[in-house]
């Protein structure tokens, strides 16, 4: 099986273990995030899209690269691998918001001893390059990519967070050994 899978809030702890750093940088308290608005980081803090990614040039680069890793993640894809899954990560990071996306999305990995087969930055569309990649599979947290790769017909499951709390016909999954177990039954 191919499987499709997001980093950042997916495998990684990339919005939790950054917050208290966009917080105090945009004045904000925890209290003043929109999160039933969802979406995009810009959207649950309130601020413009501009105004994100002028923060994001400027801070991203170190701060992303010290996010954690989601519990039983790094475990359970070791485990797909060792069955004969491909693992395909398919992420926006680009440059938009990181000054090289790939070396440092390629050293967080190593640094987390991840295994995968293929990764795909500056994935805007995803939609698009799960059809193009002939994915079995796709696991993301955000509501809107999950919706769009569902049109498809693949099937896919939405990493329940803080920041996807919306109605989604997608199936919702918890954590990562709940992963390996929807997998098992298939």
């Amino acid at each position: 099986m191919r499987i499709g899978i997001d980093i950042d809030d997916t495998i990684a702890t990339t919005f939790e273990d950054m917050l208290p750093h966009m917080l105090e940088y945009f004045h904000l308290h925890e209290n003043e995030l929109h999160y039933e608005i969802g979406g995009y980081y810009q959207n649950i803090l309130g601020i413009s899209d501009s105004e994100f990614f002028q923060y994001a040039r400027k801070y991203y680069d170190p701060l992303i690269s010290e996010v954690g890793i989601k519990p039983n993640c790094k475990e359970v894809l070791k485990r797909l691998k060792e069955k004969g899954h491909e693992i395909i990560f398919i992420t926006a990071r680009s440059q938009k918001t990181l000054q090289d996306p790939e070396a440092i999305t390629l050293a967080w990995l190593k640094q987390y001893e991840i295994p995968y087969d293929k990764l795909i930055l500056s994935a805007d569309h995803k939609k698009q390059i799960c059809e193009r990649e002939k994915i079995d599979l796709f696991i993301d947290d955000n509501i809107r990519n999950c919706m769009e790769v569902s049109t498809s017909g693949i099937p896919v499951y939405l990493i329940d967070s803080v920041m996807n709390q919306q109605d989604c016909s997608c199936k919702r999954v918890y954590d990562w050994l709940s992963i390996e177990t929807l997998l098992e039954s298939r």
